[in-house]
C-alpha cells in the first residue's frame, strides 16, 4: 500500500481552538487532512505536554526542546549561534518522522520555528511553504524586543521560501515579500458553515457584536459606538479578556469573557445580536501595538461573513481593514465620523437595507468560505 504524503508543520504558533492565528493554522491544516495528506506538527515541547485543544488525535506531534546540553548557546545577537541552533533544532525534528514521507514543510513568518522549518525544509529537499499573517518586525519594533534580529530572521525563512501565503498585499508590501518567488494572497480561512444564524436576527433596536482583543484607542471608538447605538435604543455586546472590562463603562455595553472555542463565542453572539463589529483605534501609532493594524488583514472580519450578519468596519482610512470593506462593500465608518456613523447605524435599523447588507455578506460568504481558501491552498501545494 502506498504511504500517504506528510506536511510537516513547525511552528510556534500551535495550531489549536481559539482566537487569532492559533485557530487559522489548525483550520488550513484540518482541510489538507480532508484533501488527503498525513499532518505532523512540530513546536515547542512545553506547549504539546498535552494535546492541544482542537488538534486531532489522528496527527504526529514533535517536541522540540530549547536547548540540549551538548548544543552550543544560541543568542539572538549572534546569527552564527542562532542558525547553528535552527541547524540543531531541525536535526531534532528529522530524527523523529519518516523523513521519506514528507511532502512539503509549512511553518509562519512570526517566531524562532521559522528559522528551524527552513533548514528542514533544505534537509529534506522538499518545498517550504511560509505563511505571513502578522509582522514580526513591527511588533519587535513597538515591544522593544531584538527588531534587527527578527528582522534577519524573517529574511532567512521568506529567502528559501517556495511559496508565500501571505493574508494582505499591505502585509506582503512590509516584509518585501514580493521580492520572492511563490508568493500568493490566501486570505485566513474561516470555520466551515456551522453557525446557527437565528430564524430573523434584525432589530429596529440594533444590537451590535465585538469578540477579540480591544487594541489602545479601540476601547474609545467602542464607547463611542455605544453612545451613537443609545441615541437610537441599541446595544453592544462585547466578547473580551476581563483586563478590558473596565474600560468599556457604558450603561448599553454587555460585556463577557471569552469563550474556550471561537465556536462557542460565535454562538453566543448569533444568539443576541443582530449585526457585527470590526472597531480599530481613531489614531493608530507607530510607536505601540497599533501599528500592525496597518498592513494586517483582520481575521475576524471572515469570521464574521461565516456567521452570515451584516458587519461594520470602522477603521481609518490607512489600513488593509479600510481596503476590504472598500472592495467588499462592507458597512463602513471611520472612527470619529459620527455623522457616517449615525448613517450606517439608522440603515441596519430599517428592515430594507439591513436585508441589503445581509444580502452583502452572503456573497461575501461563497468567495471567502472555508472550501474556496482550502481548495485554493491544496491546489498551491499541489
Amino acid at each position: 500500500m502506498k504511504r500517504r504524503e506528510k506536511l510537516l508543520f513547525i511552528s510556534g504558533t500551535l495550531p489549536k481552538d481559539g482566537y487569532g492565528s492559533h485557530i487559522i493554522f489548525l483550520r488550513h491544516l484540518i482541510g489538507l487532512e480532508e484533501a488527503g495528506y498525513d499532518i505532523c506538527v512540530a513546536s515547542r515541547d512545553r506547549w504539546l505536554e498535552s494535546k492541544p485543544n482542537g488538534m486531532p488525535n489522528s496527527w504526529q506531534t514533535i517536541k522540540i526542546p530549547d536547548r540540549k546540553a551538548f548544543w552550543l548557546p544560541a543568542r539572538a545577537s549572534s546569527k552564527l549561534s542562532m542558525s547553528l541552533r535552527f541547524r540543531a533544532q531541525a536535526s531534532h525534528v528529522l530524527a523523529r518522522i519518516d523523513r521519506d514521507t514528507v511532502k512539503a514543510i509549512l511553518t509562519n513568518v512570526w517566531d524562532h520555528y521559522c528559522g528551524v522549518a527552513a533548514v528542514a525544509a533544505e534537509r529534506l529537499s522538499v518545498p517550504l511553504h511560509v505563511f505571513v499573517h502578522d509582522d514580526p518586525v513591527s511588533w519587535a519594533t513597538v515591544n522593544g524586543s531584538n527588531a534587527n534580529y527578527v528582522k534577519w530572521r524573517s529574511h532567512f525563512a521568506l529567502s528559501r521560501a517556495d511559496k508565500i501565503f501571505s493574508v494582505s498585499q499591505r502585509l506582503s508590501n512590509a516584509l518585501n515579500c514580493d521580492r520572492f518567488p511563490g508568493h500568493e494572497l490566501i486570505r485566513p480561512i474561516p470555520a466551515k458553515n456551522d453557525s446557527r444564524i437565528r430564524s430573523d436576527p434584525f432589530s429596529e433596536k440594533p444590537v451590535l457584536g465585538f469578540m477579540g482583543k480591544v487594541y489602545p484607542g479601540a476601547e474609545e471608538t467602542l464607547k463611542n459606538l455605544a453612545d451613537r447605538l443609545n441615541l437610537i435604543g441599541g446595544t453592544l455586546v462585547i466578547v473580551t479578556d476581563k483586563k478590558f472590562h473596565a474600560l468599556l463603562n457604558r450603561p448599553n455595553i454587555v460585556v463577557r469573557e471569552p469563550f474556550e472555542t471561537a465556536f462557542e463565542a460565535k454562538n453566543y453572539l448569533l444568539s443576541k445580536v443582530s449585526a457585527l463589529v470590526v472597531a480599530y483605534p481613531k489614531e493608530i501609532k507607530s510607536q505601540d501595538q497599533t501599528a500592525i493594524l496597518v498592513d494586517n488583514f483582520p481575521s475576524k472580519v471572515l469570521e464574521y461573513v461565516e456567521m452570515g450578519l451584516p458587519i461594520l468596519l470602522i477603521a481609518p482610512q490607512a489600513t488593509e481593514a479600510y481596503d476590504f470593506s472598500r472592495s467588499e462593500e462592507l458597512l463602513f465608518a471611520e472612527p470619529g465620523n459620527d455623522a457616517k456613523l449615525d448613517q450606517v447605524l439608522s440603515a441596519i435599523a430599517i428592515r430594507e437595507s439591513y436585508n441589503r447588507a445581509q444580502n452583502t455578506i452572503q456573497t461575501v460568504q461563497t468567495k471567502y468560505s472555508f472550501e474556496s481558501i482550502n481548495e485554493r491552498l491544496v491546489r498551491s501545494i499541489g
